[in-house]
């Protein structure tokens, strides 16, 4: 397998379907700093599985500063990547289809101000991943494919406006948002 060296790092299980990615082990944690995942891996689902579930699988890695991720990607667990202070470098494929909450969380992508639009809302690679959007008009930006679990919740709009480009709307994402009215469903929208 390509990159057999990174492999013997990670905890992972192959599926019929394909692999899951679940950790890191414990004794690399801080010693990756570019967690490059080649197309050959077949990669599906970011997602820890366990007795004991974590959901943050890949958090807290202190040298992470790259991360690209393959087009086989269909799945991001939540907090996947929380706490990786240095990272900033992301690479995500056009291929999720299923966002938890805030997978970047208190990176460096996530905690610099220039990654938040004018709306306070955070968007890498045409997926919406945070706001804290304050009107009654929310609109999300054209081009956006997925909108990530929990990521427009307790908003106090009244109007959202989405665009044609929207396939996914996930778990929970408008959760808590009371005064919201009737919403135009987007043509092409494969899941919500």
């Amino acid at each position: 397998m390509e990159n057999q060296e990174l492999l013997d790092k990670l905890l992972y299980v192959n599926t019929e379907e394909g692999m899951i990615l679940r950790d890191v082990k414990d004794e690399f944690r801080n010693e990756i700093k570019e967690l490059i995942i080649p197309e050959s891996w077949n990669v599906i689902r970011i997602k820890k599985e366990s007795k004991t579930y974590s959901p943050d699988c890949f958090a807290s890695m202190n040298n992470l500063k790259k991360l690209v991720l393959p087009s086989t990607l269909k799945e991001l667990d939540f907090w996947s990547f929380c706490k990786c202070e240095k990272l900033d470098d992301i690479y995500l494929p056009n291929t999720i289809e299923r966002m938890g909450f805030s997978p970047f969380k208190d990176t460096k992508y996530w905690k610099d101000k220039n990654n938040w639009d004018e709306t306070k809302t955070l968007y890498l690679c045409g997926y919406l991943l945070e706001t804290h959007f304050e009107g009654e008009e929310f609109a999300v930006k054209e081009g956006t494919t997925l909108i990530a679990d929990c990521a427009c919740a307790e908003m106090k709009i009244k109007s959202l406006i989405l665009p044609e480009s929207l396939l996914y709307i996930c778990g929970q994402a408008f959760y808590g948002c009371k005064e919201l009215g009737e919403v135009k469903v987007p043509s092409k929208i494969k899941y919500i």
